[in-house]
């Protein structure tokens, strides 16, 4: 900043009230002393704005009089290296002031006002160089900590204050504080014991269920592994990296909308700390997450919050818009959560976001949303705004629903509508039509029909919720209805648009529907039961044995029976409305057409708390039994108790803490997507039972109930696999039980693995005696026959069984199931010569082997590169070529193939010793670890060696080969195997090692399908 610029700043800073001058200068010498004061500034900041940002802070925060002479004492920054001020101030700090910023820039948390002085003290002297947000002190600009923790002395110094730190945590801190921390702070005393005891499953779902942040769950556990790891407790570090990796995949994975996971915990939970903390860190939470601030926000908080995320949410549509840099539906959806936002807020944000959503070309969708959450928001006022700004003659069809909207909202608060708003002098829809004829019939109203739409008679409509729909059978209730209220005698009506020909079912729904509004006009039907009663002759429709389009036509109809019941229950009372009583719901709950789910669903997102508090409990209480006691995908379930969690918070019901411990239950869940851990699981139980470490049958007795259900608590996308794992290592440790397999799939109509069990158990059954040879000589299918065909590699006895049987079906028969289509051709062996580039241009040799060459050959092509000048005595330098290359620290992507051939060549060339860096470059490099990155025959081939020359410090070899790639020093974890280390432990003598990691494995296994129904199979004994 120039001179002119400083000038300029400070004058508006002196125009805001903050520059008190001593003297009390007025006119011409009051001018003339802030421009001396400008200048000094300007002279001991040179336009460094951080500088000069302190520096004014420093003289004028305490709110005391100053003048040139006390800016011209503030320390200078005469190089513009804000450092230079900072060692200048630190020399002018006492020791209590600096031991207090020590104490700041060493902590992991933001330390809360209070807090600095129970620990410290005053801390009057720094202030100017901190920023009080809701979650604490924050560094004005973190280069100050960043200055304080390079200082040679800031490890001592912060080490000698830890035990303050510590106790303040302890004894003093709120919640939030000594939630996160305090085990943290222990750990760097040296004191384990608290957070290895303590940082367990149960914490992690009570920590989640509280709504506190998952990165600082996963931040506790990931001290804990270390720790874990670094001690050599092996099955404590895999089980807690696997509390930590479904922590860190949860939010994304395991929950549909993890925003309203966040809301519901800290609604249910009252952690509104944990709100603020969401709204100091509002530029990085997701969009969803920002839209929810206002939204469940007390009301003490709602304003600030509310203005918070609207003023984000603008944000971030300005900078798509002037970016665009995202998608279209990006943009909308911002606009929605931004209308929806500025709902919950109201006042002059309802202004602004009308504004805004009329600059769209085509604004009618978006201002029916806004309508639509205005009314979920029970925003009175804000739907009278936006009903008188949308006067012009084009918003005539929206202002009558908006009026609808006013007529709910009214009926919900009890707010009288003539007074609120003066009756419309044109036509209204059906409901607002309804309710005057019911509570104001000397009033006449033109009521206006919306005309149906040919669309909606068709013969082909589209899987999926068909909203269009729902409103036309909404709308013929209600048309119906007011019709009838001021008809006399027998009258006939017909809905504008609805074609007088066949139209199907459809038929029948109108009638039913137009039937329904007569018997509540003449008062045989009325209130929330009255469609349920009325419709009680239409038959349930199912999706199979009737048409698509029935079945879908009636979807509608049903949403539209829950609508229509809100909606007559609310116009029915004048004045504030009742709420429905227990025997009502009842009513409706018995119809076939009810849906306790649907309703759920539709109750939480409206907000209209209108169930009598007996209903609302035995709702909830049987919809949680009906969930707890069905196997479901653990996203859906998580999904249904944040919603029955937040039913409760919406009725002032218990159980809310009780839902979201359960919806934590199911986000540390079994990943319902592509998760094959379960193999890994049962591939561990073989290998130490193989090994005589453990027998099988106990982890067995605890597996296959939960694997047998797995395609039901997972989408079945891969993971039907982990069946198929299940009957090869029965088949592998109890093969005497593989027909009480095949019993139970061919009881629950499950070919496919009844087959599979089949070639398993011809796999390891003998074929020399009579009662052997009785099984196989009934196979009659390909898959079984295939089967037979490779055991006769071992067997005459099962060469002749399978040629008899080949004979008897008169040749092979066909693979049903066999996939069609072009195989992909080996690309050919390259002809170039590998030996052709020199002993030291390892880097020519991967340029190479990148781009279009077949990667097939790739291994092979460079390991022949390495074995030709081994032989040829230039090893070494060979092996220093690599080396350089992989010490560059770029990535390895094309280069690590070579790393196994590496450590052969230098085992044989450098020895034994030497060549271990190699061997764990290699594992490191090639994600030796991971269950599926490379093939099962490279890793063993690995581990093997490892075992074979370093097998006397193998837990040297788990500890090297954790580390990240050089070009992956960006990760902070550490690598650890779960099936692969599981194998390496029995490679190298450690068996009961192995074992205890196995139980960690079944163990966490089956925690983590907790919240399922209990899981038997007492077919299995």
């Amino acid at each position: 900043m120039d001179e002119v610029a400083v000038h300029t700043w400070v004058k508006a800073q002196d125009a805001a009230g903050r520059v008190i001058l001593k003297g009390h200068k007025r006119g011409d010498r009051r001018d003339e002393q802030v421009s001396e004061i400008v200048s000094s500034f300007y002279s001991i900041s040179q336009g460094h704005p951080l500088h000069l940002i302190y520096a004014f802070e420093s003289v004028t925060r305490n709110g005391a009089p100053i003048s040139r002479d006390d800016v011209d004492r503030i320390p200078p920054c005469p190089d513009g290296d804000i450092r230079s001020y900072y060692g200048s101030l630190w020399t002018g700090l006492t020791p209590a002031a600096r031991d207090t910023l020590h104490m700041l820039a060493g902590s992991q948390f933001h330390w809360p006002s209070s807090g600095i002085r129970q620990c410290a003290g005053g801390y009057e002297e720094i202030d100017f160089l901190l920023e009080p947000r809701e979650s604490g002190m924050v560094p004005f600009h973190s280069s100050i900590f960043a200055y304080v923790r390079e200082r040679s002395d800031h490890a001592d110094a912060y080490q000698a204050l830890l035990p303050r730190v510590t106790s303040w945590l302890e004894t003093a801190a709120p919640a939030f504080w000594r939630w996160g921390w305090l085990w943290l702070s222990k750990a760097r005393q040296g004191q384990y014991e608290d957070l290895m005891r303590e940082a367990t499953r149960a914490w992690v779902i009570e920590s989640l269920a509280e709504g506190w942040p998952d990165h600082q769950i996963a931040a506790i556990l990931g001290v804990a592994e270390r720790r874990a790891f670094d001690d050599g407790d092996l099955p404590k570090t895999v089980e807690l990296r696997l509390l930590k990796i479904r922590v860190l995949n949860g939010a994304e994975f395991q929950v549909s909308d993890s925003a309203s996971f966040v809301a519901a915990a800290i609604q249910a939970s009252s952690n509104w700390q944990q709100l603020r903390n969401l709204a100091d860190n509002i530029q990085n939470l997701p969009r969803n997450e920002v839209s929810l601030l206002p939204t469940i926000a007390p009301p003490d908080l709602r304003e600030e919050l509310g203005t918070a995320a609207l003023q984000e949410l603008a944000r971030r549509i300005n900078v798509w818009i002037e970016l665009r840099h995202k998608s279209e539906q990006d943009f909308i959806a911002l606009a929605r959560l931004f209308v929806k936002a500025a709902a919950y807020v109201g006042g002059d944000s309802v202004g602004r976001a009308l504004r805004f959503v009329l600059g769209f070309r085509e604004p009618e969708e978006l201002v029916r949303f806004f309508v639509q959450w205005l009314g979920n928001a029970d925003n009175l006022d804000g739907l009278i705004f936006v009903h008188g700004k949308l006067q012009a003659k084009k918003w005539q069809d929206v202002r009558r629903a908006i009026y609808d909207e006013v007529v709910r909202t009214c009926c919900v608060i009890g707010a009288d509508l003539t007074t609120r708003l003066l009756a419309p002098d044109e036509a209204i829809a059906p409901l607002s039509a309804c309710w005057f004829r019911l509570h104001r019939p000397t009033v006449s109203h033109e009521m206006l029909l919306p005309v149906a739409a040919p669309n909606l008679f068709r013969d082909d409509h589209r899987f999926g919720r068909d909203p269009g729909l729902e409103a036309f059978f909404v709308n013929v209730f209600f048309s119906a209805l007011a019709t009838s209220l001021v008809a006399e005698g027998d009258h006939s009506y017909v809905y504008p648009g609805v074609p007088r020909a066949d139209i199907g079912w459809m038929r029948l729904a109108i009638n039913t529907l137009e039937t329904i509004a007569r018997q509540v006009s003449r008062g045989e039907l009325g209130g929330f039961s009255a469609p349920w009663l009325g419709a009680a002759d239409v038959a349930e429709l199912k999706h199979g044995p009737n048409t698509e389009n029935e079945y879908l036509l009636y979807a509608s109809f049903r949403r539209a029976l829950l609508k229509i019941a809100l909606d007559l229950h609310l116009i029915s009372a004048d004045g504030a409305t009742s709420n429905v009583s227990s025997g009502a719901l009842e009513i409706a709950r018995a119809s076939v057409h009810w849906s306790d789910e649907i309703w759920l669903a539709e109750n939480v997102e409206n907000q209209k708390a209108i169930l009598d508090a007996t209903g609302a409990a035995t709702l909830v209480k049987e919809a949680a039994e009906k969930e707890a006691a069905t196997v479901t995908q653990f996203h859906e379930r998580c999904d249904r108790w944040v919603e029955l969690a937040r039913f409760c918070d919406l009725y002032e019901l218990d159980g809310s803490r009780q839902f979201m411990v359960r919806a934590s239950e199911c986000l540390m869940g079994y990943g319902y997507h592509k998760d094959l851990w379960a193999i890994d699981v049962l591939d561990a139980v073989r290998e130490v039972h193989q090994a005589g470490a453990r027998p099988a049958l106990p982890f067995l007795k605890d597996l296959v109930p939960i694997i047998d259900e797995i395609t039901e608590f997972t989408d079945g996308d891969e993971t039907g696999y982990a069946r198929s794992a299940m009957i090869e290592v029965v088949a592998q440790t109890y093969p005497d039980r593989l027909p009480q397999f095949f019993r139970h799939y061919l009881d629950n109509d499950e070919r496919r693995y009844a087959d599979e069990n089949l070639q398993q158990f011809t796999h390891v059954q003998g074929f020399e005696s009579e009662f052997e040879r009785a099984l196989p000589e009934t196979y009659l299918d390909h898959h079984t026959l295939s089967q037979l065909e490779k055991e006769a590699q071992r067997s005459s006895v099962a060469t002749s069984i399978h040629a008899a049987q080949i004979a008897f079906l008169g040749g092979k028969p066909e693979d049903r199931h066999e996939r069609r289509g072009t195989a992909r051709k080996k690309p050919r062996k390259p002809r170039r010569d590998p030996t052709r580039l020199g002993s030291s241009d390892f880097s020519g040799l991967v340029k190479v082997v990148s781009g279009n060459f077949p990667y097939e050959h790739r291994k092979e092509f460079m390991g022949d590169w390495l074995r030709h000048w081994t032989d040829a005595g230039e090893g070494k330098q060979a092996l220093a070529s690599i080396e350089a290359y992989f010490e560059d620290g770029g990535s390895t992507f094309h280069a690590d193939d070579i790393l196994d051939d590496a450590f052969l060549a230098s085992l044989r060339i450098e020895g034994k010793a030497k060549a271990y860096r190699w061997l764990v470059k290699g594992h490191t490099c090639r994600s030796g670890w991971a269950s599926y990155y490379h093939s099962e025959e490279e890793v063993m081939n690995r581990l093997k060696l490892a075992a074979k020359h370093y097998g006397a410090k193998w837990l040297d070899y788990i500890r090297d080969t954790a580390g990240p790639a050089n070009w992956r020093r960006r990760r902070e974890s550490f690598s650890i195997g779960q099936r692969h280390l599981v194998r390496f432990l029995i490679l190298v003598g450690q068996e009961e090692v192995a074992a205890n990691v196995t139980e960690t494995f079944v163990r966490v296994l089956r925690q983590e399908v907790s919240d399922l129904p209990s899981l038997e199979a007492p077919w299995f004994q």
